[in-house]
């Protein structure tokens, strides 16, 4: 802070009407603002003219324009005087801030928008006129700034003192927001530039966050703003010259009303590295536009938009249909897609704007106009020339009456005999009448007049619109009247109304998916967004917009709600700014315990009701706030003492109600965090979160172990306890698939372990496996190797024997993924004794699962009845996710088996296991393996529906190798459906992401299907050629993929008019299959002959074919390539994931 003091005369002005302003000003003013800029951070600089009051003793060096204060002054004696704000005092408040002032509350942070005007040149003034001339220029500009803030509903916040001059801050948003504050102070500070000439004016315009409220002690309080917007809007102001009014893109973007704007060179301003841009602001153009269409499709609104497609597409007369709902609802798209649909029928477009809801026929203005062809921006007496003719050649009856229509269209008219007649009593239901028949005149067939934001129509408009929706029955022309909740509805004979709902969460997610199709999401932070936005379409816009920029309140959304709640008298507001601190729902009596004397009418009569907008209460006495986005914003708003100061009322106010404190963990241990109780939060954080982990709400479990490592810092707690806290958050966030949570949080727990060997070593593994899931098996092996060698000199304890067979495990577990089989086994032995001996049942299941996989993959055939043991000892323990992993297995060996049925059930009831262990990522692993059953019967679009759906999950959870195997099984199924550029590129990329991660079996698989698609899409040389080289990469003859390759051979041999190689080819593989037990393979090669060979081939080889696809419920079959030549072959390649 800066102190500048001068003593001398100052001239003060006493001036304005709705409120008395006192401007200090001249020559005195001057110098003491010149003083104060002389004064650097700290100091108290002063004039010569005070310093000549003081002892020298007080005074240091010479500065600039004054002289340093060295030492404080004795005080003298002050008895401060309360002021309360009487009548007396109202006068000199602004009227926008006596409510704020009258009921005093705590400052708030709100999104405001900020407009300083600088008046100048008054020293010079004074030496050319009175100080009575002056005042009354003063005046006038005063009075002109409050007329326009009352106008434009934002606020006169205060005047400032400048050199040779002064200021006046103008707001918008603050105390109270309108929802369109930009709008307003452009309009207002443009007003006053326009019609203020008496001394020159600056003016800059700003938005963004601020910190409202009352500063300074009881007997000197001052309601102001104070944040970098404020200071950018200041700045800004000084770039301006005399008469300009300038102001920054984010103003100009959200304001609906549109000016001509010149662009300025962007400049730099103090406290600001980068340069600003701005712009000054010119005269009224018009309104922004909407431009009807929308990148994001309409969600949820089916119903209600083919109820008005059908009558117009039956010619129906609309008649008058009311379209009403809250802010960003879709009420507009609503009606544009609409006329997206029927772009030939006639739509005439209208708004009423809430800064011309003073002006008589606002909304009409436009209406008729653009019925009637004239643009607005016409000249006025052509516009009106132009009627005549019209009226003249349409509607002749009426030109007596034109004067009337002039009216309404603000163009002028000379008064006619007959209009001249008119009662003026009579005047308004006349002109009600022609306005009507102009209307029937000009609609010969049916059309839409559509008035928008009808909350804010003038009241001759409303009088109008009431007459025509009396009169519109059965009139081609019909109205639309789209607006917000209004006090006082619109009522009128045969009336339809349309009231636009929140789109229910199903099309909410569908709509969110599509917004943020290029981001993956996992399922819980869909919901998370879904939950947010309340169905709000505009909401959620703004909220998926915010998961690209990383906001946290969208600006749009905080306004809109912001708006609302200011509508709410100030207790009411307050009490639901404090409910917010107490949380999503919350008990009313607890809350009015822990507010104290905080809120003294907290508990008035009425009050709740009066809240009923934001708050629901259930049937058990609590209260919850209908959206979540209502609780954010009545939040943000609080000031950063008080929400401390309640979070711990209101947590020890629980604790005193609650028979168990424990019970309540995780709300007391938030409380508790945002109160800095530290170790009440760590404590609470952590019992709740061991709570949600034995739940398997993993997200949840994850959330409340973050709150406790974040208390744990300045808790004073053990660091012995802060690992095991910390390696409990990885366990849960590595299943809910927030895998870098997962990996800071055994890094973390592995640091603090660092004299733990066999806790190292058991941290070491977590690691590895976080890495083979991320597909980096290298890195994943040299984690595990690490914690083996953590234990190389450790004495074979139980725990050291157990954490070495669950490392061995581990170990079997990539090899497992690399397809080296063998070794996979070699490790699986190694382990299997130790879990054992150990008791690690656990351990031991898992060993027995992997090594059932193991010998599957590598061609082993031995009935070993690992999985079979495996699954016994996982439901013995409980144990889901074991459970889980071992039903897909079995359900990948009935697939191969062909009892599709079974493997169907075996997988469903794995899902089912996954998802009750709340482990979404490994849940859509096992949906892939049921998405490849589907695609085997012939289901196409449900399977690619449900592999991309998989897909979403996998890229949330970063899983290289999930995600590259299920975009190769989308390849698939994009070429069974001759798709093949599609395919292609989905194939190409899957091989090539494989084997970047060492996955060299599953990119064989994915070539695989890239030969066949070149071979489907006619590329039949390159297609056999890449079959051939893979052959030769395949070293086993029992591989499945031989078949594949071989079935492309003989197909393509048939398409170059080989018949006898085909022939051969495919009984050779016919034979293969049966001798395999392969019934889908054999139903395959039987199908495929009995097409190449024609009549030449037994009749039971399509009877047999087709028992073989109704056991396995085959709902269609691909035409083959080899007889049509446009679509694939093959049904085979499939290869459901085995989950380790």
């Amino acid at each position: 802070m800066t102190v500048g003091v001068h003593s001398g005369l100052i001239d003060a002005f006493l001036v304005g009407t709705s409120h008395r302003e006192l401007i200090l000003a001249g020559p005195g003013s001057t110098t003491t603002v010149e003083v104060e800029e002389g004064a650097e951070a700290g100091e108290i600089l002063l004039s010569p003219a005070t310093a000549a009051h003081l002892p020298a003793g007080l005074l240091g060096d010479p500065k600039g324009p004054g002289i340093l204060l060295a030492k404080t002054p004795p005080a003298p004696d002050f008895t401060p005087v309360h002021i309360h704000c009487d009548d007396e005092c109202r006068v000199f408040v602004p009227m926008a801030l006596r409510p704020a002032i009258e009921s005093p509350t705590d400052g708030e942070h709100r999104r405001i928008t900020v407009g300083f005007i600088k008046f100048t040149g008054l020293d010079d003034l004074l030496e050319t006129i009175t100080p009575e001339d002056l005042a009354g220029r003063l005046h006038e500009l005063v009075v002109e700034t409050q007329e326009a803030v009352d106008e434009y509903g934002v606020s006169f916040l205060s005047t400032d003192i400048d050199a040779n001059g002064g200021k006046i801050i103008v707001t918008g948003g603050v105390p109270t927001s309108s929802g369109a504050d930009e709008e307003g102070v452009l309009l207002a500070l443009r007003r006053i530039a326009d019609r203020f000439s008496g001394i020159d004016l600056k003016t800059g315009i700003n938005r963004g966050p601020a910190f409202a409220g009352d500063i300074g002690a009881p007997f000197r309080r001052t309601y102001t703003v104070i944040g970098d917007a404020v200071n950018l809007s200041a700045r800004v102001m000084g770039k301006a010259l005399p008469g300009q009014v300038l102001a920054t893109g984010d103003v100009l973007d959200r304001s609906a009303t549109r000016f001509e704007l010149t662009e300025l060179p962007p400049f730099m301003v103090k406290g600001k590295t980068e340069p600003v841009n701005a712009w000054v602001v010119g005269a009224v153009t018009g309104r922004r536009e909407d431009s009807g269409t929308s990148e994001t499709p309409m969600f949820g609104r089916d119903q209600e938009l083919d109820h008005i497609r059908n009558r117009i597409m039956d010619d129906e007369p609309l008649g008058l249909i009311d379209i009403c709902g809250p802010a960003g609802i879709g009420k507009s798209r609503f009606i544009r897609e609409l006329r997206a649909t029927f772009p030939e029928f006639p739509w005439n477009f209208c708004d009423c704007a809430q800064y011309e809801s003073s002006t008589p026929y606002y909304p009409f203005r436009r209406l008729l106009r653009e019925a009637a062809g004239i643009p607005l921006d016409m000249d006025e007496d052509e516009a009106s020339d132009a009627m005549v003719e019209l009226l003249t050649d349409q509607a002749p009856e009426l030109l007596p009456w034109w004067p009337l229509l002039a009216t309404v269209m603000d163009v002028p008219a000379e008064e006619t005999v007959e209009t001249a007649q008119i009662d003026p009593q009579f005047r308004q239901a006349k002109l009600n009448q022609t306005v009507a028949a102009f209307l029937d005149a000009i609609f010969v067939t049916a059309g839409a007049n559509v008035i928008e934001d009808a909350q804010w129509i003038d009241d001759s408009s409303r009088d109008l619109l009431l007459y025509l929706a009396e009169n519109a029955q059965g009139k081609p022309w019909g109205l639309a009247v789209v607006h917000r909740p209004m006090e006082v509805p619109i009522e009128a004979p045969g009336i339809e109304h349309v009231d636009l709902m929140p789109i229910d969460d199903e099309a909410a997610s569908a709509m969110a998916r599509h917004i943020l199709a290029d981001i993956p999401l996992l399922d819980h932070q869909l919901r998370d967004l879904v939950d947010r936005s309340g169905g709000n379409p505009l909401f959620l816009l703004e909220l998926a917009d915010a998961v690209r920029t990383g906001e946290a309140l969208p600006d749009n959304v905080e306004t809109l709600i912001q708006a609302r709640i200011d509508r709410l008298d100030p207790t009411a507001r307050q009490l639901l700014r404090y409910g917010s601190v107490a949380g999503m729902t919350f008990d009313p009596d607890v809350l009015i315990d822990a507010l104290g004397d905080l809120l003294p009418d907290a508990d008035r009569d009425g009050i709740w009701k009066e809240l009923d907008e934001f708050l629901v209460r259930r049937s058990t006495g609590v209260y919850r706030f209908r959206q979540t986005l209502f609780h954010d914003v009545a939040y943000g708003g609080l000031s950063f003492r008080i929400r401390r100061r309640l979070h711990e009322q209101i947590g020890r106010a629980l604790e005193a109600h609650a028979e168990d404190p424990d019970d309540d963990a995780a709300v007391l241990g938030l409380h508790f965090l945002l109160a800095g109780q530290y170790q009440d939060a760590w404590h609470y954080s952590a019992t709740a979160g061991h709570q949600a982990a034995r739940k398997h709400a993993n997200v949840t479990a994850t959330r409340l172990f973050q709150r406790a490592m974040e208390a744990s810092r300045s808790a004073g707690v053990e660091p012995i306890e802060v690992a095991s806290i910390a390696e409990a958050l990885g366990n849960v966030a590595e299943p809910a698939g927030l895998l870098e949570d997962a990996e800071q949080a055994f890094r973390h727990a592995s640091r603090l372990r660092k004299d733990d060997p066999v806790g190292r070593s058991r941290l070491f593994r977590k690691l590895g496996l976080l890495r083979e899931r991320a597909g980096l098996y290298p890195q994943a092996l040299r984690w595990f190797s690490r914690g083996l060698n953590s234990l190389a000199e450790m004495p074979d304890d139980d725990q050291v024997v157990l954490q070495r067979a669950e490392l061995e495990i581990a170990y079997a577990g990539v090899r497992f993924r690399q397809a080296r089989y063998g070794e996979a086994m070699k490790w699986c032995r190694l382990a299997l004794p130790g879990a054992e001996a150990t008791g690690d049942w656990q351990a031991l299941a898992h060993g027995y699962y992997l090594l059932s996989l193991s010998r599957q993959r590598s061609g082993d055939k031995t009935k070993g009845g690992d999985s079979e043991r495996a699954l016994a000892i996982y439901e013995e323990l409980g144990e889901l996710v074991g459970q889980a992993k071992v039903l897909n297995k079995l359900g990948v060996d009935a697939y191969y088996r062909g009892d599709w049925n079974e493997a169907l059930e075996f997988y469903r009831r794995g899902k089912a296991a996954w998802e009750g262990a709340g482990d979404s990522v490994r849940a859509a692993m096992t949906s892939s393996n049921i998405a490849l059953v589907l695609s085997d019967q012939g289901r196409l679009a449900e399977a690619e529906e449900a592999f991309r759906d998989a897909l979403r999950e996998f890229r949330a959870a970063n899983d290289r190798w999930m995600v590259a195997v299920t975009t190769s099984n989308l390849g698939r199924i994009a070429t069974r459906a001759s798709r093949f550029e599609d395919g292609l590129e989905q194939l190409e990329w899957a091989v090539a992401e494989l084997r970047d991660i060492g996955a060299e079996h599953f990119a064989i698989d994915a070539e695989s299907r890239v030969a066949e698609n070149r071979i489907l899409a006619g590329d039949i040389e390159n297609g056999v050629e890449l079959a051939e080289q893979l052959l030769e990469k395949l070293t086993s003859p029992d591989d499945e993929r031989h078949r594949l390759l071989h079935r492309l051979r003989a197909s393509a041999a048939f398409a170059t008019g080989n018949v006898t190689y085909a022939r051969s080819e495919l009984e050779r593989g016919l034979e293969d299959a049966r001798n395999k037990g392969n019934d889908f393979e054999v139903a395959l090669y039987l199908d495929t002959l009995s097409c190449v060979c024609g009549g030449e081939v037994d009749e039971s080889y399509q009877t047999e074919a087709a028992g073989i696809f109704s056991k396995l419920d085959v709902v269609s079959v691909p035409e083959r390539m080899v007889c049509g030549f446009n679509i694939e072959v093959d049904m085979d390649g499939a290869r459901p994931v085995p989950v380790s």
